[in-house]
């Protein structure tokens, strides 16, 4: 009996080994990290925005302020492996000494169809905090981040949940 337990104990250990291993984000197959405006603001991580995260919206959006000119750019707001992604590119260019100007004129219409549709896939979160509608978040509308994230709050409990903020609902609005 001892002996069957024992190694139950040890198959069981073996399957899931591997996924303990694994690294943070590897065997969530389809799931995207939060965005990093979005992990900003969510200080403890359970995916909602809770009243005292809420108020500290302005805080957190400050400390992506990357060159502290008191303004969230596209760039400082780009998730870490879009950033990777682009520094290899440019380090490719670079070692190539291929340019911008000399890419045919077909990836780089590709390009431009590929950053229409990411205008059109912003996050809820994002809309609501960039109220001039540039793609950046000035010092105002990081200072009215509070009042920006309540207005998205539909059942008035002082907190964002996921449903609360998801594109989806947003959408039909």
């Amino acid at each position: 009996m001892k002996s069957k337990t024992i190694l139950a104990a040890t198959v069981l250990a073996a399957a899931t080994l591997p996924s303990l291993m694994a690294q943070p984000g590897e065997g969530r197959k389809g799931k995207r990290p939060p965005h990093p405006v979005v992990a900003a603001l969510d200080a403890d991580g359970d995916h909602t925005l809770s009243a005292s995260e809420i108020e500290n919206a302005a805080t957190a959006l400050a400390a992506l302020d990357l060159n502290r000119d008191g303004n969230l750019t596209r760039r400082e707001m780009l998730p870490e492996r879009v950033k990777q992604k682009i520094r290899q590119r440019i380090k490719e260019r670079r070692n190539s000494g291929d340019s911008e100007a000399e890419a045919p004129r077909a990836d780089r219409e590709k390009k431009k169809g590929k950053k229409k549709a990411a205008r059109r896939r912003a996050h809820p979160i994002l809309d609501a905090l960039d109220t001039d509608g540039d793609r950046k978040i000035s010092s105002a509308e990081m200072s009215n981040a509070p009042a920006s994230l309540r207005a998205l709050d539909a059942n008035g409990d002082g907190s964002l949940t996921r449903g609360e903020a998801s594109p989806k609902r947003c959408k039909k609005k």
